[in-house]
């Protein structure tokens, strides 16, 4: 037996998650084998989910500042492209969602609603609303952020009061 460092990589042996771990945390886990034969078993932190809300979070924050571009005139454009901004700031909470950011999620969400709003969908830009407050509600979110868009909704519905 040859001398060898306190911890010999052998080999790396995947392990089956366990339904009980939160496999947020959970994407990597491995058996290491020392000299003295002893087994230890530890979790690998997933650096890629890190990375990869980091990058939805950029791209949410393009399509957030995309959304604003066409809410705007300029020059050469008199009037905002209200439906171009609804789908870019549709793109901007579905990213913030899926990273759990429920403020920006919110933020997003309304703005959806507002562009709606703006083009005389009264209904539709509601239904916006509604949807961010359920969704807010479901993933445990802040219920006055959740209430304050139920606010919101509420007086559209009322200010249109017919149906599309």
């Amino acid at each position: 037996h040859t001398s060898l460092p306190s911890i010999v990589f052998h080999r790396l042996l995947p392990l089956p998650y366990h339904s009980s771990a939160p496999t947020s945390n959970r994407r990597a886990c491995f058996i290491l084998f020392c000299d003295q034969l002893t087994l230890i078993s530890f979790n690998i932190d997933d650096d890629t989910n890190m990375s990869q809300k980091a990058a939805n979070d950029a791209q949410a924050s393009k399509f957030m500042r995309e959304g604003n571009k066409w809410m705007s005139t300029t020059m050469f454009r008199w009037n905002p492209d209200y439906y171009q901004a609804a789908n870019a700031y549709t793109e901007a909470a579905r990213l913030y969602k899926k990273n759990q950011d429920l403020s920006n999620y919110a933020a997003a969400q309304t703005a959806v609603g507002t562009a709606s709003y703006k083009q005389g969908r009264l209904l539709k830009g509601a239904q916006e609303l509604d949807t961010a407050a359920m969704t807010i509600v479901n993933l445990d979110g802040d219920a006055k952020l959740a209430g304050s868009l139920y606010e919101k909704s509420a007086e559209w519905y009322l200010e249109k009061t017919s149906i599309d």
